[in-house]
């Protein structure tokens, strides 16, 4: 396999928008200022992280001569477009499949402590 090869599956496969996403939850494990973050703040931190992730293969790209750098602008804004919207769908997919796990999660505890008798436990 070349760089070539290795860069086009990088771009294409999506894997550089869980990079995103794995950077935030790897963050709220080692630092309790970052867990106390908004949400919203923390979702936008992974979205930053995945457009750069999305985007510096591409320039690599260019930059090795192994894609044809666009003739203006718009060409630019075309091409990372399309593969910084990759590494965003992708972001947003990991962050939805963590959401249902969680909730999944919160629901069965819930339904297991609906279960057990209080009465029983206070004695």
């Amino acid at each position: 396999m070349e760089l070539r090869e290795w860069l086009l599956g990088l771009l294409g496969s999506g894997v550089l928008g869980y990079a995103g996403f794995a950077f935030v939850a790897w963050l709220e494990n080692r630092s309790v200022k970052f867990t106390l973050l908004d949400a919203y703040l923390k979702r936008a931190i992974a979205w930053g992280v995945s457009a750069i992730a999305g985007a510096l293969p591409y320039g690599a790209m260019v930059l090795m001569g192994y894609e044809a750098a666009p003739p203006d602008w718009r060409g630019w804004v075309e091409r990372l477009f399309f593969y910084i919207f990759i590494a965003l769908s992708t972001n947003q997919a990991a962050h939805a499949i963590d959401k249902t796990r969680a909730d999944k999660e919160r629901r069965e505890l819930a339904w297991i402590e609906a279960l057990v008798p209080t009465d029983v436990c206070d004695r």
